[in-house]
C-alpha cells in the first residue's frame, strides 16, 4: 500500500500537503484548475508567495548571467564561425574545380566525388581541427 503524504512529509502545513496532493495527482479532475488560482481561494497563500517581483529578479539575474556568458563566448565564436565559413569555402571552392575537370576530361569515372564532404578525405591536412 502507498505510504500517505503526510507520514512521508511530517510536520509541513496541511494546505501545502493539499496543494502537494492536487499538483501529483494522476487524474485530471482531481489537478488544480484556473479557478483554483482565483485570490480568494485556499491557495492563494502559495500563488502570493511567487510574485512577480520574485519571478522578475531571477529573470535579472539570469540576463546578468548569459550576458557575461556571452560576452566571454562571442570571440570564440566568431574565430570559428571565420575558420568553419573559410574551410567550407575552400572544399566548395576545389570540388568545384575537380568536378569541372573530371567533366572536361571526358573520362568514364565523371562523378567519382560524391559531395564536398568527402574531399576531405583526400586532403593531406585537414583545414580545421574541433579539438
Amino acid at each position: 500500500l502507498p505510504v500517505p503524504l503526510e507520514q512521508k512529509i511530517p510536520n509541513v502545513d496541511p494546505l501545502a500537503l493539499r496543494l502537494l496532493q492536487r499538483l501529483l495527482a494522476f487524474d485530471p479532475k482531481d489537478q488544480p484548475t484556473v479557478e483554483d488560482r482565483a485570490p480568494n481561494n485556499e491557495y492563494s497563500w502559495w500563488w502570493a508567495s511567487h510574485s512577480r517581483t520574485v519571478e522578475q529578479s531571477s529573470l535579472n539575474e539570469w540576463n546578468k548571467t548569459f550576458k557575461i556568458l556571452n560576452s566571454l563566448s562571442l570571440r570564440m565564436f566568431q574565430s570559428t564561425m571565420v575558420d568553419l565559413m573559410l574551410k567550407n569555402f575552400t572544399i566548395v571552392t576545389l570540388f568545384s574545380t575537380l568536378v569541372i575537370a573530371d567533366y572536361r576530361s571526358d573520362s568514364e569515372v565523371f562523378g567519382k566525388y560524391i559531395s564536398p564532404s568527402s574531399l576531405e578525405l583526400k586532403l593531406e591536412k585537414p583545414f580545421w581541427n574541433p579539438c
